[in-house]
């Protein structure tokens, strides 16, 4: 879910600049729509919409996947465009002043810089995700709160059930954020 959010979020912000209008309207208008569309939403959609317009019954795992990673493209392709308009001017006229192709400036100044930008805003976008999939449920996903809410109904124990899937969420979000940070630190550390 992550990698499509990732690679469809970077091809939707290359297209926010293309110099054909029309790429760019139509990259605009994805990510306002998935953007402004609630997350349940698209989730539905996707699971039911698929099998009557294309006729494809997508299974509801991969249905959670798709949504979430089509609406978190927009999320990232956001990001990637505040982290590309971070970088400083100065640097990519010193690329241009140094013969650097359009594309080379792209590849070896402007992106480096601008993911490195954005690490915290990606590691945000991961924690929604994580706390987001517990909406899969509604379709039929057997996720972490689906298991528990099966379990607690059979042991009739919610509070240790819910407890401990608190204590889980809580720990891969805060894991996955303090690598983030180290992360984060070791790359702008030239910065300082």
């Amino acid at each position: 879910m992550l990698l499509i959010a990732v690679v469809i979020g970077l091809l939707l912000s290359l297209l926010t600049w293309s110099k054909y209008r029309s790429l760019s309207v139509v990259s605009f208008t994805y990510i306002q729509i998935f953007r402004n569309i609630p997350r349940l939403v698209i989730l539905i959609w996707v699971y039911y919409c698929t099998a009557i317009i294309l006729g494809l019954q997508l299974k509801a795992f991969l249905a959670a996947v798709v949504a979430f990673g089509l609406q978190q493209a927009a999320y990232v392709a956001e990001i990637i465009r505040a982290g590309v308009l971070a970088v400083d001017a100065g640097e990519v006229e010193a690329a241009r002043s140094l013969g650097l192709r359009q594309s080379q400036i792209l590849r070896k100044v402007i992106l480096p810089q601008a993911l490195r930008t954005a690490i915290p805003a990606f590691v945000n976008q991961f924690v929604i995700i994580v706390k987001t999939t517990t909406i899969a449920a509604l379709i039929g996903v057997h996720e972490l709160l689906h298991t528990a809410r099966s379990l607690s109904e059979v042991v009739h124990r919610p509070l240790e059930f819910y407890t401990a899937i608190g204590i889980l969420y809580f720990v891969v979000c805060f894991v996955f954020s303090r690598a983030a940070q180290i992360l984060e630190t070791r790359l702008t550390a030239y910065r300082r």
